[in-house]
């Protein structure tokens, strides 16, 4: 859609949408779309126009909203934007009113579906209770609920785009001025919604109303005086009013709006306002108005309500100024935020840092379970002393309290570990139902401990007691530190977590008689024993006990856990199994990963005949027990960086259904059992970093392996025979062996895929049947050290992707090479001794990337330029390389060149026909002194390097890169000027011309207008820089730096207006020009290197 100025009877109204003190917005339809239009009466239309141009040629951004044209008539001056399904103040109050309704009526129903936090704190709301009971009397109130138009999750992605927007625009130099809810626009995503990041966003908000502040304070007023200046004063920041002159001019005024109006006509109240706002809004004071709209967004309520003008700017002139404090339910970090924001001036961030600080508090909310009750501990004691306050409590509000930790003395006190509850959800608080209780969760609570109490409460199924790590440990210490004996009693339990309650030595005795646990979570908890009753948990089907770092031993009665199915043991202490361990028979998955002080296991071990995976990683086991072959149900093993094994049992063979298997870095295990053939269902097992020096003849009887993995075997040097019967092998990892020669039966592993032979040094030649493997699709022959390919290569017709760079000895390559019609990607770099490519070349058509950087090749065979499919071709570093092929042009589909380095004097006519290409380095080819006409022909290159050539000009046709971003010609030192048609290239945003013979540049310089970084430092020769410098009006830095001929910079240099860096150390300058432009960029704090 086009950006301009339109005609007013284009714009055709169809509702009348709001009204501010300055403006009034409809909905209109302009070329057959909805639109929303501004109108500002009585505005000076060049003050209109100004601001309007500069909105509409502003970039878009998915948080600000879009200006898309203006008109002007006799009437008003109006605005075309984006239109939008409301703004944010209309929202919140939309969302807090049914819950007002239900709150000031009693009622108890569910009509209303919204999703509201209401939250009392705890604290308060017993010392009102005790207040009210103590003084029947009295007319002061009880804590009320705060409603908050939005949980914290909706908040903060609220807030989030709110500071996107802003950031935006004081990216572009652009100072809002007005901002505040009404002025933030608000819509449900799925119209038409921009992506999602990667948390779900529940609304599109965007930043409406910015720029126009002139228009605003010019325009006619639409509301009484005494209203627009308290709107106003109530969301700027306090640096920026003339609080003595507004208190002068409202004393003119009565107790009535109507004989204020008369004393403050349109005109003067205007000459007013100008006055009282004579110092222009700044991104400090932004800020400012952003930490008050998102304190109303936070608590649904406004700072300033009910305050009249007076009062208002006595709360905001006050001592020490405006510091409201967010409640307490919110996390600290998110109130330090806001009040940073409503801080003195020079002291609030930029909204670079408040995105920054919103980021790493979203990433920490999404690791807790809770996002509203960020803290729930629980006053204890005091309830004993209260009739019941909490069963005055709505049933759809939440607790929250910070000071106490106890929990326990009264069920009453049960409500408080619910989570954020729906409208119209049903909570009891009675004493009968809360002992039926079913759910409960503390988790992150800072609750360190349980009364005896507790132990009541019968219909208990459901208890998190975990700790956040993270978060809670910084700020409470750690959760519960012990249990009542009379924990026990809580016999309808089924699972319970008290994951990261590392205060936590011990359980009860009782513990035992949860007998019908089926979940328990133990994990990170400082538990040192388990009491002899833990066998009493009959019915428990999952057990994890990770990182339980003091524990030492498991008691005699853990093998009576007869229903366990899954044990976690990861990280502990545990040195030895008990004999009763061969008891857990329906046990089907265990990991005892890091177990480091375990360095056995039990004769009954072998009994677990249920068990489908092990995992003893990292263990410090040194053997396993003959029984070891009764796991007949095994499939998953993994005992990699077992460092202390050294033999497998004989019974090994007998895991008859294993079908993966990890021994890597198991350095001291020398050899396999005789009887590891015998693992017929074997599909992956990994042999990386052992010790093993020999394979068992068995070995093939792994007819089923599909994945091979014995990296760095170094002592390994062949393979047996029997290793041939792996027909069903797919991939093989062979990398760093002592392997000297491949045998002739290893074209036998017909359906091998993928094979990896790199740094296997010993290895010089392939077997003539190597060609057979005909459904191979990646070969690796890093830094092998063949001499050459057998003919029968040509026969893997199937390869897709070969690396055999660091192949030194590697000397040629058959002709059959051509023949690897399916090859997509090939790496030869550093094959120093390949000399030359064979003809047929060119036949590899499907070929994408190449690198050949390092090689020896001297010249390219005609048939390259058949690689008609080529995208990316890297030759770095060919010193002999002196021309390319003609045919070279035939490379249509080149994106990436890379000719870095080599011995090129010119390049053919046909280099033009690289129409796709879309970055060339040609860095040090110091041969090359000048570029065909056919160069401008890359009308899609956008990066281009030419460092160090010998480059003395440019071709005419070089204005042609119209899509050129990047260009580096540093140390050129025999160019000495630019063509005139290099200013056509609009699109360059970094250019480099560091050390280049230079001297001047031209006047049409300027109509590099996107340029964002110049490096010209070095130009020795240069001496002056022409008035159209001034036009780059998008750079951001600037080095000149040992440009000492440089004695002048011109007038215009001051309308760099977003520079940020400039360097010039080392220049000629002897001053600086007088433009007014300098002091802006000094107030930008420019960094500006001494000369």
């Amino acid at each position: 859609m086009s950006k301009m100025r339109v005609q007013a009877r284009e714009l055709i109204s169809k509702r009348l949408i709001g009204k501010g003190s300055s403006s009034i917005v409809y909905e209109t339809t302009w070329k057959g779309q909805s639109y929303a239009r501004k109108d500002f009466l009585g505005v000076s239309s060049e003050i209109f126009e100004e601001e309007a141009k500069a909105l509409v040629g502003l970039d878009d951004h998915r948080n600000v909203v879009r200006t898309y044209c203006w008109t002007v008539d006799e009437e008003s001056c109006s605005l075309v934007i984006e239109l939008m399904d409301d703004d944010l103040l209309n929202m919140m109050q939309r969302r807090k009113g049914p819950v007002l309704k239900k709150l000031n009526s009693g009622s108890s129903t569910s009509g209303a579906s919204q999703t509201i936090s209401h939250v009392i704190n705890l604290d308060k709301f017993i010392e009102d209770h005790k207040k009210a009971k103590s003084v029947a009397t009295s007319s002061e109130s009880v804590a009320s609920p705060l409603l908050c138009p939005f949980d914290v999750t909706e908040a903060l992605q609220i807030i989030r785009q709110i500071a996107e927007g802003m950031a935006f625009l004081h990216g572009k130099n652009l100072v809002h001025g007005d901002l505040k809810p009404k002025n933030i626009l608000v819509q449900p995503r799925g119209n038409g919604c921009l992506p999602s990041r990667d948390q779900k966003v529940a609304f599109e908000v965007k930043v409406a109303d910015f720029g126009l502040r002139l228009s605003k304070l010019n325009s006619k007023n639409l509301v009484s005086s005494q209203e627009r200046h308290l709107e106003m004063v109530r969301w700027q920041a306090p640096e920026l009013l003339d609080l003595s002159l507004l208190l002068r001019g409202n004393e003119h005024g009565s107790s009535t709006d109507s004989e204020s109006d008369s004393d403050w006509d349109s005109e003067s109240c205007n000459g007013k306002t100008s006055a009282l706002f004579d110092k222009a809004p700044t991104k400090h004071s932004d800020v400012y108005s952003f930490g008050l709209a998102c304190w109303q967004v936070l608590t649904g309520e406004d700072l300033f309500s009910g305050l009249d003008l007076n009062e208002l700017v006595s709360t905001i002139s006050g001592s020490g100024g405006l510091r409201p404090e967010l409640p307490p339910i919110y996390p600290v970090e998110l109130r330090d935020l806001i009040q940073l924001c409503l801080h003195d001036e020079d002291k609030r961030p930029s909204f670079h840092s408040i995105l920054e600080s919103l980021e790493a508090l979203q990433a920490s909310l999404t690791r807790t379970d809770s996002l509203v009750d960020v803290k729930k501990g629980i006053a204890g004691p005091r309830f004993d002393q209260i009739d019941d306050p909490l069963e005055s409590i709505p049933e759809y509000v939440t607790l929250s309290g910070e000071s106490s930790r106890r929990v326990g003395g009264s069920t009453n006190l049960l409500p408080a570990l619910e989570t954020k509850q729906e409208v119209g959800s049903s909570t009891s608080t009675t004493i009968s139902q809360l002992r039926r209780f079913c759910n409960s969760k503390f988790a992150g609570s800072g609750v360190r401990t349980l009364l005896e109490s507790f132990g009541r409460l019968t219909y208990l199924k459901v208890l998190d007691m975990s700790c956040d790590k993270n978060i809670l440990n910084s700020r409470h210490g750690n959760a519960v530190e012990s249990l009542p004996e009379s924990f026990g009693g809580l016999t309808n339990l089924e699972a319970l977590d008290m994951s990261a309650c590392k205060n936590l030595h011990e359980l009860p005795e009782s513990f035992g008689a949860l007998n019908k646990l089926k979940q328990l979570k133990l994990t990170g908890t400082g538990i040192c024993f388990l009491p002899k009753s833990f066998g009493g948990l009959t019915n428990l089907e999952a057990l994890d006990m990770s990182d339980c770092e003091y524990l030492r031993r498991l008691p005699q009665s853990f093998g009576a856990l007869n229903k366990l199915k899954q044990l976690k043991l990861t990280g502990t202490g545990i040195e030895s199994l008990p004999e009763s361990f061969g008891g857990l028979t329906n046990l089907e998955a265990l990991d005892m990963s890091d177990c480091k002080n375990l360095d056995e296991l039990p004769e009954p071990f072998g009994a677990l005949n249920k068990l489908k995976q092990l995992k003893l990683t990292g263990t410090g086991i040194c053997f396993l027990p003959k029984s070891f072959g009764g796991l007949t149900n095994l499939e998953a093993l993994d005992m990699s960086a077992c460092i202390s094994l050294g033999v497998l049992p004989e019974s090994f063979g007998e895991l008859t259904n294993l079908e993966a298997l990890d021994m890597s870095d198991c350095k001291y295990l020398r050899r396999l059992p005789q009887s590891f053939g015998a693992l017929n269902k074997l599909k992956q097992l990994k042999l990386t970093g052992t010790g093993i020096e020999s394979l068992p003849e068995s070995f093939g009887g792994l007819t089923n392996l599909e994945a091979l993995d014995m990296g760095a075997f170094k002592k390994l040097h062949e393979l047996p025979e029997s290793f041939g019967a792996l027909n069903k092998l797919k991939q093989l990892k062979l990398t760093g062996t002592g392997i000297c020669s491949l045998p002739e039966w290893f074209g036998g592993l017909t359906n091998l895929e993928a094979l990896d032979m790199s740094d296997c040094k010993n290895l010089d030649e392939l077997p003539e049947p190597f060609g057979a493997l005909n459904k191979l699709k990646q070969l690796k022959l890093t830094g092998t050290g063949i001499e050459s390919l057998p003919e029968s290569f040509g026969e893997l017709t199937n390869l897709e992707a070969l690396d055999m760079s660091d192949c030194e000895y590697l000397h040629e390559l058959p002709e059959s090479f051509g023949e690897l019609t399916n090859l997509e990607a090939l790496d030869m770099s550093d094959c120093k001794y390949l000399h030359e490519l064979p003809e047929s070349f060119g036949a590899l058509n499907k070929l994408k990337q190449l690198k050949l950087t390092g090689t020896g090749i001297e010249s390219l065979p005609e048939s390259f330029g058949e690689l008609t499919n080529l995208e990316a071709l890297d030759m770095g570093a060919f010193k002999k390389l002196h021309e390319l092929p003609e045919s070279f042009g035939g490379l249509t589909k080149l994106k990436q060149l890379k000719l870095t380095g080599t011995g090129i004097e010119s390049l053919p006519e046909s280099f033009g026909g690289l129409t796709n290409l879309e970055a060339l380095d040609m860095s040090d080819c110091k041969n090359l002194r000048v570029l065909p006409e056919s160069f401008g022909a890359f009308n899609k290159l956008k990066q281009l390097k030419l460092t160090g050539t010998g480059i003395e000009s440019l071709p005419k046709s070089f204005g042609e890169l119209t899509n050129l971003e990047a260009l580096d010609m540093s140390d050129c030192k025999n160019l000495h000027e630019l063509p005139e048609p290099f200013g056509a290239l609009n699109k360059l945003k970094q250019l480099k011309l560091t050390g280049t013979g230079i001297e001047s540049l031209p006047e049409w310089f300027g109509g590099l207008t996107n340029l964002e970084a110049l490096d010209m430092s070095d130009c020795e020769y240069l001496h002056e820089l022409p008035e159209s410098f001034g036009e780059l009006t998008n750079l951001e830095a600037l080095d000149m730096s040992d440009c000492k001929n440089l004695r002048v910079l011109p007038e215009s240099f001051g309308a760099l207006n977003k520079l940020k860096q400039l360097k010039l150390t080392g220049t000629g300058i002897e001053s600086l020009p007088e433009s007014p432009g300098w002091q802006l960029l000094f107030q930008e704090q420019l960094l500006i290197i001494p000369f």
